[in-house]
């Protein structure tokens, strides 16, 4: 019968009526189909309708969610939460008809996936834990269950334990004279010896641990006796207490007397006592305050940051979570967090029912569902640090995890998803792998088809293969939250990337990050976005691989509109505020919401559109308007609220691009298009090059131009033709040229002196103008409205490129002689006060300088 289910009606009438009817024992009175539920959309108030709602009298026991056999449970799983709260309904049972999830809520928003399972036969025997929760007759006593109230975290508890880690911290660095990375290094070791004493006394209580009385009897014989015997039993206790970390545990590298310290203020200190997850909590916190930028700055995904993946990501005590790239361990740790905190408000009752008990779920989230890798020793080391104060230090190993084993030549925990092979591959991905390294070993590519699999290649970059290998590893239906560089969405280079994609996943989510978001990571200013992905189901997959290569984007278009069960929404959004600016420091206090906060909830709730009513002419002043000329009054980057925007596409709307700013600009663009014309070929590349060669030119020199970010053509330095070291291009008064990776910010102009042979990088674009005003069409450019027009145009894999031919298909008004004038005018008089200013602070700071040097003569006398 399950073979005969094609619709969502098949699922409602073939699935779900015989569950709660036959098997559950729900009356007909008690299933009520299409119920309306209203729902809030941003202002707006709509009225949908919940498939199916369990109701006994007034009280609303289930809510009933069915989705066609095409279509992903978990991606209902938003929507039937916010029917659930609407109602007032303590579960919900989501299924489309080959799967099904039951979920159950309880105070503060929490929801916990209670149940899975495949559906086979329909009957009670298939059905006993289902039917031991929200059956007809034991349904009230479920929901008459308490559950456990949450335990706020004692914030003094983890002001005072972050405290001590820095104090520890501090008495290495000072005491041997180590920056703080290596000062960290070396605290990771003591905390470790300390934890591994603590575990072996733990097992036999005979066991002796090292203690600062011991330092100092073996350093009254001598220092090297005393370095000796303390890495000697360093590396005896890790290697019994810890055998997988024991690789890691090289040798103490501090004096005895910084050890014999470190160990007496150890000495009342306990990793496994209670205030466990406290002690987690503030060495986490500890971290990224002492060791930003360089070091270990570049292990850390900021904290804001993981925690809107990990909320997007719906993490359930159901998962088996992995990062690849695990760096400090943050979205580990955010991931037990959240999975801990679900058990811990679940109802003994209901433990008892789903046949466990909340100490067993705990120590299989620790020791099966939870894995990191990270190939840069320091990270692992520092994850493995940062896990075992959590708990469990065992679940991170060092690799390239792009191999198929780690450091030590053991297979990893979590292998590819192979359907003969049961419980492998993973249900949830959380990564932010380093941008910009490439893979060069020939037997790793061999095995990606981006790398040697299909063509020969001698390298890719990481992050291509981080996805194809999340791809792999990721069980049907599993999800994927990365960080990547835009240009991975958006360049032409990497179409076959987004082909590749969508015949393997749905994309769920692609959300824009602020270009500073990881700047005090260590890593420049970059486009970033959060890739949401859900691998297909093996029904799906088997459909769209029978008629999609994954080679021509095109024809997964053709395939939707073929087969338009097929076809899903995608949302998207844009973040300016992510609660900190460039400097680290926090916009928000703990209860105002962030754009990430906003943009949780508009897609928890689905249907969100902030791109109809938004006026595009200001939404770019927001973002690139003028800043002020005192720094006090510049609005830093990210601390400005109102800037996020939410919308759906969908997936047969997809242009071979998936950046949400190409499709909100897009979509502006078309209401206004009308009135607009592309530049075309009235811009055409100067593409001569010119290398200094006979004698004449070698003895001349050269003007090397620069345009800066005022639009002003300027000379950057002179040279003599025999040091020009590669061919540069010719330009010509009244050219335009411009740096592609800035002209976002302004960085465009006009060649008007007659500069002594002049000479552009050939990192630069010259462009010959011809039927166009070119002072008319760089006031245009230099607008908010065509700073964010190029920001969205621009392609790259990590810096974003304008390109000439992205210019010519730049559209721009169909104006009139008068329009054009009164342009140009507007931005020469925006020139002239500029200029203007610069002239009147030049004679404040001659004025002041006149007055010190008054002062200055006036004491002499």
């Amino acid at each position: 019968m399950l073979d005969s289910i094609k619709s969502e009606r098949d699922v409602e009438v073939k699935v779900i009526t015989p569950i709660f009817k036959d098997v559950l024992g729900y009356s007909d009175a008690e299933m009520n189909w299409a119920v309306p539920v209203q729902m809030n959309f941003g202002r707006e108030v709509r009225t949908k309708e919940a498939d199916l709602v369990i109701k006994r009298g007034k009280d609303v026991l289930v809510v009933v969610e069915a989705k066609k056999p095409t279509e992903a449970i978990g991606g209902a799983a938003a929507q039937t939460d916010s029917y659930a709260f609407a109602l007032g309904a303590p579960f919900s049972f989501i299924t489309n008809g080959r799967e099904y999830v039951l979920r159950a809520y309880y105070h503060g928003n929490k929801r916990v996936d209670v149940l899975r399972g495949a559906i086979d036969k329909i009957t009670k025997s298939s059905f006993k834990k289902l039917i031991s929760l929200i059956g007809s007759a034991e349904i009230g006593g479920t929901i008459g269950e308490a559950s456990p109230d949450a335990v706020a975290p004692d914030v003094e508890k983890i002001k005072d334990y972050r405290r001590f880690f820095k104090a520890l911290h501090g008495v290495i660095r000072d005491g041997e004279k180590l920056d703080p990375a290596a000062a960290f290094d070396e605290l990771s070791k003591m905390l470790l010896l300390s934890a591994a004493d603590e575990a072996l006394s733990a097992q036999n209580k005979r066991h002796k641990k090292l203690t600062d009385d011991d330092i100092q009897g073996w350093s009254s014989t001598s220092l090297e006796m005393a370095k000796k015997h303390l890495n000697l039993h360093f590396s005896t206790v890790v290697r019994q207490a810890f055998p997988l970390l024991a690789e890691e545990a090289s040798e103490i590298n501090i004096s005895p007397s910084t050890a014999q310290e470190i160990l007496k203020r150890l000495k009342p200190f306990s990793l496994k006592s209670e205030d466990m997850d406290l002690k987690g909590r503030a060495f986490e916190e500890f971290l990224p305050s002492q060791l930003r930028g360089k070091g270990l700055g570049q292990y850390f995904t900021p904290r804001p940051i993981v925690d809107f993946m990990c909320e997007l990501a719906d993490i359930s005590i159901k998962d088996t979570v992995l990062d690849f790239a695990c760096g400090s361990g943050g979205f580990l740790i955010k991931a037990y967090e959240k999975m801990r905190s679900e058990v811990d408000i679940l109802p003994a009752g209901t433990l008892r029912r789903m046949g466990t008990s909340r100490d067993d779920l705990i120590e299989d989230i620790k020791s099966r569902q939870i894995f990191g890798i990270d190939a840069e020793p320091r990270a692992a080391r520092t994850a493995r640090m940062n896990m075992l104060l959590w708990g469990d230090g065992k679940c991170v190993v060092r690799g390239n995890a792009l191999a198929a084993t780690d450091s030590s030549g053991e297979k990893y925990a979590i292998q590819d998803y192979d359907p003969k092979v049961e419980e492998s591959g993973c249900t949830l991905i959380l990564a932010n792998p380093p941008f910009g390294a490439r893979e060069n070993d020939s037997e790793i590519l061999k095995n990606y088809e981006f790398g040697s699999k299909i063509k020969s290649k001698k390298s890719q970059k990481t992050e291509v293969l981080f996805v194809e290998k999340a791809l792999q590893l990721l069980r049907p239906e599993g999800r994927l939250l990365i960080v990547l560089p835009t240009g991975l969405l958006s360049a032409d280079s990497y179409a076959d990337l987004r082909a590749h994609i969508v015949q393997r996943a749905w994309v769920r989510a692609v959300v824009n990050l602020p270009t500073h978001t990881f700047v005090q990571s260590g890593v420049p200013t970059v486009n970033t976005v959060v890739l949401f992905l859900q691998k297909y189901s093996e029904e799906v997959a088997s459909t769209v691989s029978a008629n999609f290569d994954g080679k021509n984007f095109t024809d997964f278009q053709a395939l939707l509109s073929k087969q338009p069960d097929l076809d899903y929404e995608i949302f998207m959004a844009d973040s300016e505020d992510v609660g900190f600016e460039p400097s680290g420091r926090s916009t928000r206090t703990p209860n105002e919401m962030t754009d990430l906060d906003a943009i949780i909830e508009d897609f928890r709730v689905g249907g969100v559109d902030d791109v109809a009513d938004l006026d595009i002419f200001d939404f770019a002043e927001r973002l690139y308007g003028v800043k002020s000329a005192r720094r006090r009054d510049q609005v830093v980057r990210g601390s400005k609220s109102g800037n996020k925007a939410s919308f759906s596409v969908r997936a047969s709307a997809l242009a071979d691009r998936m950046d949400p700013s190409y499709y909100l600009f897009a979509r502006k663009l078309n209401e206004i298009r009308g009135d607009m014309e592309p530049i075309g070929i009235r811009i055409a590349p100067r593409t001569t090059r010119f290398m200094p060669k006979v004698e004449k030119d070698l003895d001349r020199e050269y003007s090397l131009l620069s345009v800066s970010s005022d639009g002003q053509v300027t000379v950057r330095e002179t040279i003599k033709g025999e040091d020009v070291t590669t061919p540069q291009k010719s330009i010509v008064k009244g050219d335009v040229v411009y740096n592609p990776m800035r002209a976002n910010i302004g960085s465009i102009g006009i060649m008007k002196d007659a500069f002594a042979n002049p000479l552009a990088s050939p990192d630069y674009h010259v462009l010959k103008v011809d039927g166009i005003d070119a002072e008319y069409l760089i006031a245009l450019l230099r607008t908010p409205f065509y700073k964010f027009y190029i920001d969205v145009i621009t392609t790259g894999s990590i810096r974003d490129r304008l390109y000439p031919k992205n210019l010519q298909e730049m559209l721009i008004p169909k104006s009139t002689v008068a329009s054009r004038k009164k342009l140009k005018e507007l931005q020469s008089e925006v020139l002239a006060e500029e200029s203007k200013y610069a002239t009147a602070v030049s004679a404040l700071y001659q004025n002041l300088n006149a007055s010190v040097r008054g002062l200055v003569n006036a004491e002499k006398v």
